[in-house]
């Protein structure tokens, strides 16, 4: 077997093998990077005046059990709490996918809104399946397409060898 149809051959049934999980990768990778830009992925930004976070956490928590649609009642419903000193927000992301802004100050609620860019990034590196799939499918199609690049340049550099030589004899 020549080393071009070697190449072609791995090149054929690596992109079969990891084709769906590419997939999946491609497109959350795009919507991720459109995402600040799009304002159903992610819930805008919040700033209050003044710089720091004066509440706490439980303060916060009692702030965002007000807002019905998250479903926190108590930090098992919480995913991630992200605090930002520097805007005075604290944002607290439920479980399923709702996201509540607290001033950092008065420990109102600023805001509330879906974040899809959560599952998005749950989708991107395979998590939301299963854990396993992270690194039992997800990781090996991104080998895989490193396969694909490297075997796909061969194939290019063969053919091109290939065309030179046969225009020189």
């Amino acid at each position: 077997m020549s080393a071009f149809t070697f190449f072609r051959r791995c090149h054929k049934w690596v992109a079969l093998a990891v084709a769906l999980p590419l997939l999946v990768i491609f497109t959350t990778g795009i919507a991720l990077s459109i995402s600040p830009k799009v304002r159903w992925l992610q819930p805008q930004a919040a700033a209050v005046p003044g710089a720091g976070i004066q509440i706490t956490f439980e303060q916060a928590l009692a702030a965002a059990r007000t807002v019905p649609q998250a479903g926190i009642r108590s930090w098992s419903d919480v995913a991630q709490i992200d605090a930002r000193p520097k805007t005075g927000v604290v944002r607290l992301r439920a479980s399923n996918y709702w996201e509540v802004q607290v001033d950092g100050h008065s420990g109102a609620v600023l805001g509330a809104a879906r974040r899809w860019k959560t599952l998005l990034i749950l989708l991107h590196d395979g998590s939301w399946f299963a854990s396993w799939a992270k690194y039992g499918v997800f990781l090996p199609a991104g080998v895989g397409a490193w396969v694909l690049w490297m075997t796909g340049i061969a194939i290019w550099l063969i053919s091109t060898l290939k065309k030179k030589k046969k225009g020189k004899a």
